[in-house]
Parts: structure tokens; C-alpha cells; sequence
């Protein structure tokens, strides 16, 4: 998307998965009128409104917390991955600097120089 590295699909999708969000929030706002006329006028003469706010309230915060849990479920589950691919990586660069310095083949490591060591060897 133009400035970013964000793909548009990626774009797209994080737009889809904020309609829930934005539903309960325009819900909430919405409601707040309703829920100052009921505390004017009484809880008593628009009971089945009282029912009705209540239940989707409480739908709503559910639904924020299961969303919110298999989130994190899900972030962990990544993060696992990131540290063992780094953890496969440390390892996997600690065993090729010991294979580097098991076959060591430095001039210092025989103590003369290459001219030197063909010479000696014929």
C-alpha cells in the first residue's frame, strides 16, 4: 500500500476483522440514549428494552473475550515458532563455527606458510 509494505490483501483483511469492534462500539454509543431514558423515566416501563441491552451487552463482552483469547492463543503460537526458528538457528550456527574450527587450515595452524609447507612435503 503505497509507503508501507502491506500487502493489499493483508490490508483488506485487517479492515474485515475490525467490523466486530466497530459494531459494539457503534452499539454502545447507540445505546447510551436508550439507557438515559430508561434511568429518567424508570427501569419498570421499559423492561423488555432493559432485557434486550442487557442481553447484548453481555453477548458482546463474551464475544470480545473469546475473540481475545484465541488471539493470544494464536499470537503465542507464532511466537513459539519465531523463538524455535532462532533457537534452530543459534544451534545450527554454533555447530558450523565448530566444524570451522576443526578443519582450520590457516597458515598459522601449521605454523609456516603455504610455499613452505609444498617444499617440505616433497
Amino acid at each position: 500500500m503505497g509507503c508501507t509494505n502491506v500487502r493489499l490483501i493483508d490490508y483488506m483483511m485487517a479492515n474485515i476483522a475490525m467490523l466486530p469492534d466497530i459494531t459494539i462500539f457503534c452499539f454502545v454509543g447507540g445505546s447510551i440514549s436508550s439507557l438515559i431514558e430508561i434511568a429518567n423515566t424508570g427501569v419498570t416501563s421499559n423492561i423488555a428494552l432493559v432485557i434486550v441491552l442487557g442481553v447484548t451487552l453481555a453477548v458482546s463482552i463474551i464475544g470480545m473475550i473469546v475473540i481475545s483469547y484465541y488471539a493470544k492463543k494464536k499470537f503465542d503460537s507464532m511466537a513459539q515458532k519465531i523463538n524455535s526458528f532462532t533457537t534452530e538457528n543459534e544451534a545450527f550456527e554454533q555447530s558450523l563455527s565448530e566444524i570451522k574450527t576443526d578443519f582450520d587450515y590457516s597458515p598459522q595452524s601449521y605454523g609456516s606458510t603455504p610455499s613452505a609447507l609444498l617444499k617440505n612435503s616433497f
